[in-house]
């Protein structure tokens, strides 16, 4: 069984979609399982929309969703005036208006459903702490909410209400979703990150200037040190496998991790010349890794 797991990153998204568009010139996909958090859950349905035999077909949609219907910041949020002050009331400094109605343009659950992809999208209930995978039965309960749960950039979106639960982005506590993949049975996982798990990544203060650049590199701390852990533990247990270890409900799977090679610009960023670049980034990441040799 083969998954395909997407992570969290914003205006990073775009990266993925050139990885993608790679992943299905050169004849992967597939895929039975998909699992995406933040924007990955976004960029998950468009996958999960088609048969897996389509693939090429689903990372074309996902392209057009970059270049088409995401061509300004102001087509994901908008800051609330005056200059998000309003935050010190309201659960964020922008609003997610523009999310709501992109992803019910594009988002179709019936697709998803005929699909018979396994789709997985994570959010983090603000009340409790606690993580919850949402479905396609809960897309067709809730509409798009739970991909906009998900897809709830902290501090920048509001949370938001699925079920009568208070939601957010399922990164704050898995960046990307490999266990959720795992538990699926799959032995083959294909992972697209969107930040270097091999790097901490410096950045220096003079860039960090006002709250909103602090509380990024915060989460950008944060989400890198999660990943690095979740897959240093699946690369433990493999290594422990191969070696003749036997470990009760472990099985070694083959893990490959997508990632950029340099650095990609602020999270929150959408303008439509930058989604191209990091598109266009996305793709020969993809080729230089995948395929090192000229």
């Amino acid at each position: 069984m083969k998954a395909l797991v997407l992570s969290g990153g914003g205006s990073r998204g775009s990266w993925q979609a050139g990885a993608l568009k790679y992943l299905g010139e050169a004849g992967y996909g597939g895929f039975d399982f998909v699992s995406g958090t933040s924007v990955g859950s976004i960029n998950a349905c468009g996958v999960a929309m088609f048969l897996p035999e389509d693939f090429t077909d689903a990372v074309e949609y996902i392209s057009k969703l970059w270049t088409e219907k995401v061509t300004k910041t102001s087509d994901i949020w908008k800051l609330r005036c005056p200059l998000g002050i309003p935050a010190l009331w309201k659960p964020s400094i922008g609003t997610n208006d523009q999310l709501e109605k992109l992803l019910t343009d594009v988002v179709d659950i019936q697709a998803i459903r005929n699909s018979g992809i396994e789709l997985r999208l994570p959010a983090a209930d603000l009340e409790t702490g606690a993580l919850r995978a949402y479905t396609v039965d809960d897309l067709e309960e809730y509409g798009v909410a739970p991909v906009m749960a998900s897809a709830s950039f902290p501090v920048a979106f509001p949370p938001v209400d699925v079920g009568g639960h208070w939601m957010t982005d399922g990164g704050l506590i898995d960046i990307a979703p490999l266990g959720a993949a795992i538990e699926s049975g799959a032995d083959e996982i294909m992972v697209l990150v969107t930040r270097n798990p091999k790097q901490i990544t410096y950045k220096s203060r003079n860039d960090m200037k006002n709250a909103i650049k602090v509380g990024l590199r915060d989460l950008d701390i944060m989400e890198q040190t999660v990943l690095q852990d979740d897959l240093r533990i699946c690369e433990v247990y493999n290594k422990l496998l191969k070696a003749g270890h036997k470990i009760e409900g472990k099985r070694e799977v083959k893990i490959t991790v997508l990632y950029p090679l340099e650095p990609l610009a602020d999270s929150l960023d959408f303008s439509g010349p930058l989604m191209q670049k990091q598109m266009a980034q996305g793709y020969s990441d993809a080729k230089v890794l995948l395929d090192p040799c000229p």
